[in-house]
């Protein structure tokens, strides 16, 4: 024996059993207790010294410099793990979960697995078979909006009016959940839930449609922006809705005379044409029994509705969707167009 201490506070009582955190120790330290209750420590031979704690990583730190992806690094404190654990969460003190793993000694993960304009929340942790160190510090860090690009041809022609669409169908379901809403006559609530059914239905045909047609081109959910919208107020969601739909029948009168496909062109005539109709209606809404359901400022002498360009339409659709879009691979000339 290397040493003999006497602790009457770790001395069993008679007919007491030692409890188990107390008798690992004991198996780890060879402890024996004698009869006269000494303790009597000693390292056997036969026994592997109790394990050493992982030393835990620190100096956490994530990059966001890289579209659609999170780098992270940390300093390696352990010389005994065997992995590292990488969790993540959208809260700082819960919900954590691990989202990958690397070998021992490396310092680096890189996540791909993030949408863009999210905050995002990491800590990790060394890892020895089935024990684990303490965690590293947690860092934070927000992913940029990512650009998406529309594409080509026909596919970006429907890429384009599913990104309208999706704007719209946004913006109406946000208008049922506000205080106008709630609070408007039954007609007026009809026509707006008519208008955001409607519109549900258009971004979903156009989500399938491009689904089918080139899988891997189909562009994400886009992230849209209503701060300068008052949902509470009739005269902000309905001046609101008057900007949309003139601004989607431009857009698709403007976009028709570009599309290849006979049986695309064919759907989009008659989106525009339930389109046309929201805008009669909303326009009838702020002005009852006017001619400005079909004013001067959409109709032409002529008879004719106006036309915008593709850039003309996304320029004005940039102050409510918050995604940058690339819509190089349009067409970029403007076609026959019916001056504003």
């Amino acid at each position: 024996m290397s040493k003999i201490i006497k602790n009457l506070h770790e001395i069993p009582q008679s007919g007491k059993p030692i409890n188990n955190s107390r008798r690992k120790f004991l198996a780890y330290s060879g402890v024996t207790l004698t009869a006269s209750g000494l303790l009597l420590f000693g390292c056997k031979d036969d026994e592997d010294p109790m394990p050493t704690m992982i030393n835990a990583p620190s100096n956490l730190m994530a990059d966001n410099a890289t579209e659609g992806q999170i780098s992270l690094s940390w300093t390696d404190n352990a010389n005994d793990e065997d992995s590292f654990k990488i969790e993540r969460s959208m809260s700082m003190n819960s919900g954590f979960a691990e989202v990958g793993s690397v070998n021992a000694n490396t310092t680096t993960y890189v996540d791909e697995d993030v949408d863009a304009a999210t905050e995002y929340f990491y800590r990790v942790r060394a890892s020895r078979g089935t024990e684990y160190s303490t965690y590293s510090n947690v860092v934070s860090t927000m992913t940029g909006s990512m650009t998406v690009s529309l594409g080509s041809g026909d596919v970006g022609i429907l890429n384009y009016a599913y990104a309208l669409e999706q704007l719209e169908a946004a913006f109406y379901t946000q208008v049922m959940d506000g205080g106008y809403f709630a609070g408007a006559p039954d007609n007026e609530k009809q026509i707006l839930s008519d208008i955001q059914k409607h519109e549900v239905a258009h971004r979903e045909f156009f989500k399938a449609a491009i689904t089918a047609a080139a899988p891997d081109d189909v562009i994400p959910a886009l992230s849209v922006n209503f701060a300068d919208i008052d949902f509470d107020s009739r005269d902000s969601v309905l001046g609101t809705a008057k900007v949309f739909e003139d601004l989607g029948v431009s857009a698709y009168n403007g976009a028709g005379q570009f599309i290849q496909n006979g049986d695309y062109l064919l759907i989009a005539g008659k989106i525009v044409s339930v389109e046309a109709r929201h805008a009669a209606a909303i326009r009838d809404l702020l002005n009852p029994k006017s001619a400005d359901f079909a004013g001067d400022d959409i109709i032409n002498a002529n008879g004719l509705e106006i036309t915008r360009s593709f850039s003309d339409v996304l320029t004005a659709a940039s102050n409510f969707i918050a995604t940058p879009i690339d819509a190089s691979g349009l067409p970029s000339g403007s076609g026959f167009q019916v001056a504003v």
